[in-house]
């Protein structure tokens, strides 16, 4: 029976009209897209920069992001959004603590957004708790804009409608575990279309964040991902150089590149014969003037730098904070191996890894000291191709003068008797180097040179301030020592090896030249330096034993580098903390001084290597916290006292146009009498905005034969500190008289 009533009931269900589908809620739809992970969220060519921070929660409790926030938060008067940004994630520590967040900007494709944050739980029950602190929380320092005004009025006899409030600039949603966040809506088959290619599956990508896994803060950068969301801007073009960072590869034409005014478009008509430019100057004769030295050498530095930078295809940057210093990496990542560590340098080409040796003969008190391996026949055969004359127009005139039509290196050549590839270049290792004393060498008083008309001698002055000591690593100290007697004869000097001085002892040889020029062989280096001084400073430290190498603190502080490096660069712990607080006087208060009570009184050196361990160059710098922090807390001081040093120049500005103007009005307008304050506002001598606006009131007072100006701060502390004091005489000054006014008494003003 059950049955047969089924069937005679089937054609009725049939011929009844069917509901129409319903509409799945937006979470059911959401629920079939593929769950998203951090490996699985992005595809290669989704965005250009990609940043992770790991454990975001202990990141961000660390000491070493603390002690870089706390001089911003209580010195530099931050926006209220940046403090109520700390505290929250402060206070969501414990729930981030073991999460990863991801940053995404610079989209390659279209309908991406423009920033996109995904921050990964440890489960989806925990990622689904933070969605409602998130959305509380966000309206606090991203808030939703205003409606704009100036809308047109609607008729009266309309009925107002209310208007739908403006959504927020932000959106909020998950995806399993992740939380993303973003400036627009999302779509994650956007971020990863279907048989693409992700991006951590991408090489360079992958050997950048194996290389960085246990920083805590990685950043990638594809430089040569094509840009399909604004085409103009792709590869490793100079367009997408500018856009990087403005100012590297900035297109020029000829004549602005090789320091030439800039064309003049023609005049639409004649100008009169007057004003006529002077008929062009003669040709030029076959014999050309030999150009200066100063020209030479400026148009081979040129060369060395001015050629268009070779960008890497990928860069991945590892940033780590340890107990005493903040280390930061930078990975360059190439399809082929590049000798080119610095890409906008693109002649500074690399040898082989070496154990560098200059550090035992460089002085034990160089503030900086530089050394790097080079192959120098490398780096000559890309400097002579900057002088082809087969290189386009717009780009020789980056590198050379357009009148100088044989290169630098033909000139050294014909006038020092050599040949640089053949006679030089083999005699020098890879091996080169600088030294920066910490303050100029002690050098005994120049010999007398020659009399003058008067029959007086004359005396060179000594060299003013440090100047650099160079090394370069020589295979052979004989044949060196006769190329230099040969370059020296060539030049017309053979008489000056006469009255050369030698000094010759244990391994080091020096040699003068009226104590205005010397060189000197140290070792398996060949050492010179334009100051004489130097150079002996740096052979009697070497004979002494005072070498950098024998300093227990400069081989301490470089322990971590690998034993053979590229490049290494150390500069010395000069900056102690009492000369850095002398130098922030003014910015001191009682913030200022508990950070400096908490600082390590020892002193830490900046320190550098460059290397390559195969995956492409590698620049490691670390930075001492001390350092860091200070620095940080000087910025943050003078970010708030900003407002302050701006009023004060606008009130020096002000009192020195008043008394330039004076002059002016007692000469012509006042009949021998000075202005009122009044007087030079109506004609103009000043500003009443100067006055008015920049938190300071500004005075002026007559005499029978003077006047006198100041400026003093509306509220001390706040809108200035010092106070300013003018008179006929047009000298300026000033002091801090804690919101008095200035007077005569006070010191002169630069």
């Amino acid at each position: 029976m059950l049955a047969l009533s089924s069937i005679i009931a089937e054609p009725s269900f049939s011929q009844e009209p069917r509901p129409a589908p319903t509409r799945k809620p937006v979470a059911e739809r959401a629920s079939q897209e593929p769950v998203a992970t951090f490996d699985t969220l992005l595809s290669a060519d989704a965005y250009r920069v990609y940043g992770e921070v790991r454990s975001v929660g202990q990141f961000v409790r660390s000491a070493g992001v603390s002690d870089v926030i706390e001089p911003v938060l209580k010195l530099a008067g931050p926006p209220k959004e940046l403090t109520a940004m700390v505290k929250w994630l402060n206070s969501q520590a414990d729930a981030l603590t073991t999460s990863r967040m991801l940053v995404a900007i610079w989209p390659l494709k279209p309908k991406l957004p423009q920033v996109l944050i995904a921050i990964e739980f440890s489960s989806a029950q925990e990622a689904q708790k933070f969605v409602p602190q998130l959305r509380e929380f966000l309206p606090q320092v991203w808030p939703t804009p205003a409606p704009q005004t100036g809308e047109k009025p609607k008729p009266p006899a309309q009925k107002e409608e209310t208007p739908a409030p403006a959504p927020p600039p932000f959106q909020i949603r998950r995806s399993g575990s992740i939380v993303l966040l973003s400036d627009s809506a999302v779509n994650l088959r956007n971020l990863r279309p279907t048989g693409s290619k992700l991006l951590a599956e991408e090489a360079h990508f992958r050997t950048a964040r194996n290389r960085f896994s246990s920083e805590s803060v990685f950043l990638y950068v594809a430089m040569a991902a094509e840009d399909t969301a604004n085409p103009k801007v792709s590869g490793t073009s100079e367009e997408l150089v500018v856009a990087v960072a403005p100012g590297i590869a900035k297109k020029e034409d000829p004549e602005s590149a090789a320091g030439l005014p800039p064309p003049v478009d023609p005049p639409s008509e004649a100008p009169p014969e007057a004003l006529q430019a002077p008929p062009p100057p003669p040709p030029p004769t076959d014999k050309q003037p030999e150009p200066t030295l100063d020209l030479r050498l400026g148009l081979l530095t040129n060369a060395l730098v001015g050629g268009p930078p070779e960008w890497p295809e990928a860069v991945g940057l590892g940033l780590n904070f340890d107990d005493a210093s903040y280390v930061v990496r930078v990975l360059l990542l190439n399809t082929l191996q590049t000798k080119r560590a610095v890409p906008f340098i693109p002649n500074l080409i690399s040898g082989p890894a070496l154990a560098p040796e200059s550090a035992a003969i460089m002085p034990f008190d160089s503030e900086l000291f530089v050394t790097a391996s080079l192959d120098l026949p490398q780096i000559y055969e890309g400097m002579v191709g900057a002088f082809s004359p087969d290189l386009p127009p717009e780009v020789k005139a980056r590198l050379v003068a357009p009148d100088n039509s044989e290169s630098p290196f033909a000139s050294f050549e014909k006038e020092f008797g050599i040949n640089i590839q053949e006679e030089l270049l083999p005699l020098f290792g890879n091996e080169v180097a600088m030294s920066m004393p910490l303050r100029p060498a002690a050098s005994p008083t120049p010999a007398p040179t020659a009399q003058d008309q008067t029959g007086k001698t004359t005396v060179p002055a000594p060299p003013s301030g440090p100047n650099p000591v160079f090394a370069i690593a020589i295979k052979d100290r004989e044949a060196v020592r006769a190329l230099i007697a040969k370059m020296l004869d060539s030049a017309g000097l053979q008489g000056a090896q006469l009255l050369a001085q030698v000094d010759r002892r244990d391994d080091s040889e020096l040699i003068s030249f009226g104590n205005v020029f010397s060189y000197a062989f140290v070792g398996n280096f060949l050492v010179f330096s334009q100051d004489s001084a130097g150079t002996r400073h740096l052979v009697d430290s070497y004979r002494a034993n005072k070498t950098l190498i024998s300093d227990g603190s400069f081989k301490n502080y470089l322990r971590w580098q690998p034993r053979q490096v590229l490049g290494q660069v150390y500069i010395a712990p000069t900056m102690d903390t009492s000369s850095m607080t002398a130098d922030l006087t003014g910015m001191m208060n009682e913030d200022f001084n508990e950070l400096l009570s908490r600082l390590s009184p020892y002193k830490e050196p900046i320190t550098y290597a460059l290397s390559n361990e195969g995956m492409g160059p590698l620049h490691e710098i670390r930075f001492p916290k001390n350092f860091v922090i200070m620095y940080i807390a000087g910025m943050s001081a003078g970010l708030k006292d900003q407002p302050m040093l701006t009023n004060e120049a606008t009130a020096r500005s002000a009192l020195e146009m008043i008394a330039r103007f004076q002059a002016t009005y007692r000469a012509n307008k006042g009949d021998g009498q000075y202005a009122t304050l009044e007087q030079l506002l109506s004609d103009g001598a000043v500003s009443r905005s100067m006055v008015q606006d920049f938190g300071y009131t500004i005075t002026v007072n007559l005499s029978s034969n003077g006047f006198t100006a100041g400026a003093v701060p509306n509220e001390y502390g706040k809108t200035g500190k010092n106070s300013f004091f003018i008179d006929e005489s047009g000298v300026l000054r000033g002091g801090d008289h804690g919101g008095g006014p200035a007077t005569i008494a006070d010191n002169p003003l630069n």
